[in-house]
């Protein structure tokens, strides 16, 4: 069973560093020092983590979050795509050195470490195509998201659909459908047309 889209998880994460980037701080020669965050996410409860996130940042856009589940997951919660937005997110600050900074003994750089859990429930879905129910099944998607994301619904319905005739057309979602792409009753319809070429 596939879960939620790594890409998908990248920008729910990605958008808390971003935010991270416009906040404020005492200035101080030390708070423009390079700063490395990192952003490990995890879908299955904290079994496994994937670098989601990294970049360089001056510390004075990360230092705030450091030792703060809080303020983390506040960026999370409020800056991240919009369709995320409601998810059920949460901080692991039981993963080896998440909210604090390390400094690599080789290079001297500091890395600054938010481990993310993302969590999943399962819902029934169906893809429409042209109106036609084509696939239905059971699918994980993340806990207390209202609306699917086109991008992650275009990517279900073409892994379900690899067989002729879907698999010789173009699939795009079909804004006309009442409800499409929203859980409702903890089942979500995909709607899409089919175009030629």
């Amino acid at each position: 069973m596939s879960t939620i889209s790594r890409r998908s998880f990248l920008k729910l994460a990605g958008a808390t560093a971003v935010a991270t980037a416009g906040a404020s701080m005492l200035t101080g020669c030390s708070w423009f020092d390079n700063i490395e965050l990192v952003i490990m996410g995890s879908v299955d409860d904290g079994k496994t983590y994937n670098e989601v996130f990294h970049e360089t940042l001056p510390r004075i856009a990360v230092n705030f979050v450091k030792g703060n589940i809080n303020l983390a997951l506040d960026l999370v919660k409020k800056h991240g795509p919009e369709e995320y937005r409601g998810a059920d997110v949460s901080v692991d600050s039981s993963y080896p050195n998440s909210l604090t900074f390390i400094k690599d003994e080789k290079t001297s750089k500091e890395s600054l470490i938010i481990a993310v859990k993302l969590a999943m429930v399962e819902v029934d879905y169906e893809v429409l195509v042209n109106g036609k129910s084509v696939s239905s099944g059971k699918q994980k998607f993340p806990k207390g998201v209202t609306k699917i994301p086109e991008e992650d619904a275009l990517e279900l319905a073409n892994s379900k659909l690899n067989y002729p005739p879907y698999n010789q057309v173009k699939l795009e979602i079909d804004k006309a459908y009442t409800d499409n792409l929203t859980v409702v009753n903890g089942k979500v319809t995909i709607a899409l047309l089919a175009l030629k070429g």
